[in-house]
């Protein structure tokens, strides 16, 4: 009995002395990327590190990211995992690592990485602007290897290839000039010289195949297009003989017109793409101004009214280099049914300047050119693109030698609200 105890007894001794597990250590992970900012494929190569102490340690990484409020799985490996990506669409992406933890160490997850993917516009050109449903603004471009995307200003869905094969800055329209039409045509200067078109009439659901209506275009220049009335298209280029040429549809692009030579400026060949609109005048329908940029710099216009076509008249204003205007139909006096146009160019200061064309008014830049606040990026030398919101504000847009694509609206004055912003919006983890 005594030895039973005393066994017994050593065995509660050996119990009490029995130390607990070693608490889990705290763990680091922290998650890098090369380039926060790329064009579309562009490589950017990531690096994750787990550490404890400040030493690493081999355990189990796994890097994550979020679009358009999705979880994608990126890479899974140990102790600092490195690899690299391409993004092939434009938009935000956030990325972040974890580490689960275990019974050693603690789980942890590193701080976020914001990685914005631009669309990286093909040098030398810059975006299109139309109207889209429920009158919400369009925009269209061209990326770096001449493939055609479009997206509504400010969506969180980001861009949608059209394909093509775009050798220029693209030109938009809203067919019939409706404000809520689901329809737009696309219209770019292809590799052979020839205008090219596309059009959707689901709101980009679909669109139809790439089709050609000839044409001799210059090299560093490509189309415009406006539409006055229903079927109605109306195509403007800068021919390889430096004139202004025409040509137009009257059944949304089933059938073409030849080409109409318009003729040059008094001062010589255009020098740009050229930019038209339609002024929408209950009375005059099929009025259609039609901008460029001349031998002298300036900016010259003529009209269509009925079926006649006016003389050249300068606007005057210096355009930069290899830049042309922006315009967009702003609405007619209700009296004189004399329809106005916002004109917008690119100075030799690389900077916007713009003006309402037409019936005299209050404001400064009724008829005179005036200047809008710097942006914060230099402009590229291509033409700004214009629309009118659904609100009934003017927007202009632009691209920068960085290859955004960046924009600011009429706020009262052209003071923009919260400064010229990137028009994508960054998701939120959910």
């Amino acid at each position: 009995m005594i030895i039973v105890v005393a066994a017994s007894a050593l065995t509660v001794a050996g119990l009490a002395t029995t130390t607990t597990a070693a608490a889990a250590s705290p763990t680091q992970i922290t998650l890098t990327a090369s380039n926060t900012a790329p064009i579309v494929n562009q490589s950017v190569t990531f690096k994750a590190t787990l550490t404890s102490g400040g030493k690493p340690i081999s355990e189990r990484i796994t890097v994550y990211h979020y679009l358009n409020g999705k979880r994608y799985t990126d890479k899974t490996g140990y102790t600092t995992l490195t690899f690299a990506t391409k993004f092939t669409t434009p938009g935000v992406r956030l990325y972040y690592a974890t580490f689960a933890g275990n019974g050693a160490y603690k789980a942890s997850t590193s701080s976020k990485v914001t990685v914005t993917a631009l669309l990286g516009v093909m040098k030398g050109t810059g975006p299109a602007t139309t109207y889209g449903a429920a009158g919400s603004p369009v925009l269209v471009a061209a990326d770096t290897s001449g493939h055609v995307w479009w997206t509504y200003a400010g969506s969180e869905s980001g861009w949608t290839s059209i394909g093509g094969s775009a050798t220029s800055s693209p030109a938009a329209t809203a067919p019939n000039g409706a404000s809520d039409n689901l329809a737009i045509d696309v219209f770019v200067r292809g590799t052979n010289g020839a205008v090219w078109y596309t059009a959707t009439t689901n709101n980009g659901k679909t669109w139809s195949k790439w089709t050609s209506i000839g044409g001799q275009v210059v090299a560093g220049t490509g189309p415009a297009v406006c539409s006055w009335g229903a079927g109605r298209l109306d195509v403007f280029v800068e021919w390889t003989n430096g004139a202004l040429y025409h040509k137009w549809s009257t059944n949304d692009g089933k059938t073409w017109s030849g080409w109409q030579n318009l003729g040059f400026p008094p001062n010589g060949k255009l020098t740009s793409s050229p930019a038209a609109s339609a002024g929408g005048s209950p009375q005059a329908p099929n009025q259609i101004d039609v901008f460029v940029r001349g031998t002298d710099g300036t900016c010259w216009y003529k009209e269509l009214t009925g079926t006649a076509w006016s003389s050249w008249k300068s606007l005057g204003e210096q355009l930069a280099p290899n830049t042309g205007p922006g315009v967009m139909g702003a609405g007619f006096n209700a009296t004189t049914d004399v329809p106005n146009y916002a004109v917008f160019v690119q100075g030799t200061n690389h900077q916007l300047w713009w003006q309402i064309l037409g019936e005299p008014g209050p404001y400064p830049f009724d008829n005179a050119w005036s200047n809008l606040s710097a942006s914060p990026e230099a402009l590229s030398a291509s033409s700004p693109a214009v629309v009118f919101s659904y609100s009934g504000h003017p927007e202009v847009w632009v691209s920068t030698t960085s290859g955004n694509i960046m924009g600011c609206f009429w706020a009262g004055n052209w003071t923009p609200v919260n400064t010229w912003e990137w028009f994508y919006t960054e998701p939120s983890l959910p």
